[in-house]
């Protein structure tokens, strides 16, 4: 499921902020929510994750794996911070998600930059 660029990215930049399997989870959210989108405009696509390939995630400054511990999401949107961008490319195309990561979930949201402004 992990592509070598993937599998290097993690042990380059992000070992020790948590878990490899972490990790695992957050790319197969991101790589399903890729697919849903894409789903959309071809009906025939089948789920690959090999083929979905995150080019790079980026930690928004006040990003902190736990801090949704005690406090409330509910209808503030990705607009508020503390949140993960990333950065795919699927059949040639250059995907945008947001993505929401703590110790009990994983929520992630993607379609092409101009779609995503407006999912937000």
């Amino acid at each position: 499921m992990l592509s070598v660029k993937e599998k290097n990215y993690f042990s380059g930049r992000l070992e020790g902020n948590f878990s490899f399997a972490h990790y695992v989870w957050l790319l197969w959210s991101i790589k399903e929510a890729v697919y849903k989108y894409f789903k959309r405009l071809d009906s025939e696509l089948l789920f690959n994750p090999f083929k979905i390939a995150v080019d790079d995630i980026l930690f928004q400054d006040d990003y902190f794996y736990t801090a949704l511990r005690n406090r409330s999401i509910e209808s503030t949107g990705f607009l508020r911070g503390g949140f993960i961008d990333g950065h795919i490319t699927l059949r040639d195309n250059n995907i945008c998600s947001k993505l929401i990561m703590a110790k009990d979930f994983i929520f992630s949201v993607a379609a092409d930059e101009k779609h995503l402004k407006d999912i937000l």
